[in-house]
Parts: C-alpha cells; structure tokens; sequence
C-alpha cells in the first residue's frame, strides 16, 4: 500500500521540488542584482566625493590667490 501511495505522490512531489529549486533560483537572481546596484551606488558615491574634493581644492586655492593678489596692493 505504501509503496502505491509514493508512487501516486512521486510526480506531486516532483514538481513541489521543481518549484521549489525555480523560486530560490529566483531569489538567487533578485540578491545578486542588488548586490550590483549597491557596488554601483558605492562607486558613484566615491567618485562624486572624489569629484567634490577635487572642486573644492581648486576653488579654495582660487580663492587664496584671489584675496593674496586682493590684499597685498
């Protein structure tokens, strides 16, 4: 008798495991995606601070030689 009911209930539990395997496949997909877009949005972060310092040096030292050229007449 047990033996009748695994195999009537072979092919359900087949495709319980297949949609079981396709659903962490799936989540496998969505987690590696938004590891992507958090290095993205890291690298972005870097180089728009890397961007900012830059502008901020070079007006600083602009402004030096503006008031140096300013205040020394």
């Amino acid at each position: 008798m047990r033996c009748l009911e695994c195999l009537i209930n072979a092919s359900k539990r087949d495709s319980i495991t297949q949609v079981q395997k396709e659903f962490i496949n799936y989540q496998e997909t969505v987690i590696q995606d938004a590891w992507k877009t958090r290095d993205n949005a890291v690298k972005r972060k870097k180089r728009s601070t890397t961007i900012g310092a830059s502008i901020g040096g070079v007006g600083g030292l602009l402004l030096g030689i503006f008031f140096s050229l300013a205040f020394s007449k």
